[in-house]
């Protein structure tokens, strides 16, 4: 066993668990309708959700959520597992036009099987990215996933009220990398773990949080009116000279807590410019919640933060591993009581083709991006 540490603290007044990318909840549109398209490479392609109606809808909801959980775990959680494109998917959210149909043959083959009186509409507007996770939880497994922006959301249900430790344990051979990080219900000792969807990561970091919280979230506004200001890369000093920037604790240049109305439009043009050149990359960072959080990831030797929102705590860090599709499980006691949720990361990083541009990136030297 690995060496265990805590990243931080979760409270969960509404008893609903959510695991997402923190990078991403820039586009969690919680209570109200998305605004944005899910970028999937379809350019000027249009986007419904769809719902299931008829008397026996919620039983075919839970026969849909088991059969999709089924094939999931069979395919051991790979990537794979989480194409839209396969034959026999039948997804809800943020489908393109033009696979409604097939969806729809797909669920009246299921229902008549089943002998369900349920089909499949679209849904007049679109979901809110709240109430697709109190739909998916609806289906009566315990837990649910469901898209939003480019990423999705893995929920599960726990006891109201509850606060718990959020604990990671490290791989076998190597210190830096988290072999899983879990959060703890109970101190009692799991005997068995139970497959629970798989969360995808687009910006190498993760959240814990309770459901209701997810709505107080500020990704990109400033919350004292305030942003820092950084650059670095192989011209960095050079346009710090030029600009007058300081140097800064971490070895990189700019400035912290300044006015964003303050700005110099020609300082930003000479950072633009540079950028274009791929000599210097640069960061303007408003002091929002995705800020606070991060703000304890680069001082803290799990990367990990944790933060006061809406009355309730979350719990943001790193992967180690970068980004992926990384499988969750609910692990379970001897009264199949669930004491820990967990998400696995060694052996579950996805191996992107966009990985090597990524390498190319990071010739220019790498920071923790704060969006």
């Amino acid at each position: 066993m690995g060496t265990r540490a805590k990243l931080g603290e979760v409270t969960l007044p509404s008893g609903t668990l959510v695991l997402l990318d923190m990078g991403l909840l820039g586009g969690w549109s919680h209570e109200a309708p998305p605004t944005a398209e899910p970028d999937m490479g379809l350019s000027e392609t249009l986007f419904v959700d769809l719902e299931i109606l008829g008397p026996d809808a919620a039983r075919a909801a839970h026969l849909v959520a088991k059969q999709e959980a089924e094939r999931e775990a069979s395919e051991e959680m790979e990537a794979s597992a989480f194409d839209d494109d396969g034959d026999d998917d039948i997804a809800f959210y943020d489908i393109p036009t033009g696979a409604v149909e097939s969806i729809k043959m797909a669920f009246m083959a299921l229902a008549k099987a089943n002998r369900l009186d349920a089909h499949v509409d679209v849904v007049r507007g679109r979901v809110p990215h709240a109430e697709r996770v109190r739909r998916s939880l609806a289906a009566g497994l315990g837990w649910g996933e469901v898209s939003f922006s480019i990423g999705n959301a893995v929920a599960v249900q726990v006891p109201e009220g509850a606060a718990c430790d959020v604990v990671g344990e490290r791989c076998d051979e190597d210190e830096e990398c988290w072999k899983s990080v879990s959060v703890v219900l109970d101190p009692g000792e799991p005997v068995r773990r139970e497959p629970s969807g798989a969360v995808v990561v687009e910006q190498a970091r993760l959240l814990f949080g309770d459901l209701r919280t997810l709505g107080a979230w500020k990704h990109e506004e400033s919350l004292d009116g305030k942003v820092d200001l950084v650059f670095w890369g192989r011209d960095a000093e050079k346009i710090a000279r030029k600009v007058d920037a300081p140097a800064l604790d971490d070895g990189n240049y700019g400035w912290k807590n300044i006015v964003e109305a303050d700005l110099d439009e020609g300082l930003l043009e000479t950072l633009r410019e540079a950028m274009e050149q791929r000599t210097l990359m640069a960061d303007l960072r408003p002091h929002s919640h995705h800020y606070r959080v991060l703000e304890q990831v680069w001082s803290s030797p799990q990367e990990s933060g944790t933060l006061e929102l809406d009355g309730a705590k979350v719990c943001g860090f790193m992967t180690s591993w970068g980004d992926g599709v990384f499988a969750v499980f609910r692990e379970l006691d001897a009264q199949g009581k669930v004491v820990r949720v967990t998400v696995d990361f060694e052996g579950h990083a996805l191996d992107d083709e966009d990985d090597e541009d990524d390498e190319d990136d990071e010739d220019d030297e790498e920071e923790p991006d704060a969006h």
